[in-house]
């Protein structure tokens, strides 16, 4: 989630929702995206994706706006992380990834 109202109204709704079905959610992350700096926001973006491998997460459920959200999934493809074996769950601001991104099987566009 980034650090505005978007993201940490989203990312506290889907915490106490899965808390109330007792479901886990073994990662959760808030950065400053695009109000920081271009090398903090890539920083930012490769920690998250490390732990996302690391811990084997499959669904990744972002509040983010469409930009930051871009710009991650960009990343994660070029690391290998889009595709069948992994859902990605995105706002509408993502409306606009390349086509190639776009077409991507597990990419959930809401």
């Amino acid at each position: 989630a980034t650090n505005n109202d978007y993201g940490l109204t989203g990312v506290n709704l889907v915490a106490r929702r899965a808390a109330d079905a007792h479901v886990a959610v073994p990662l959760s992350a808030v950065y400053n995206g695009e109000s920081s700096s271009a090398a903090a926001s890539s920083r930012a973006q490769d920690d998250f994706l490390t732990s996302l491998q690391r811990a084997g997460i499959r669904v990744v459920v972002l509040f983010m706006l469409g930009g930051d959200a871009r710009a991650l999934l960009e990343r994660a493809a070029a690391r290998g992380l889009v595709g069948p074996d992994r859902v990605w769950i995105g706002p509408d601001g993502l409306n606009t990834l390349s086509p190639n991104l776009a077409a991507a099987d597990g990419l959930l566009i809401t």
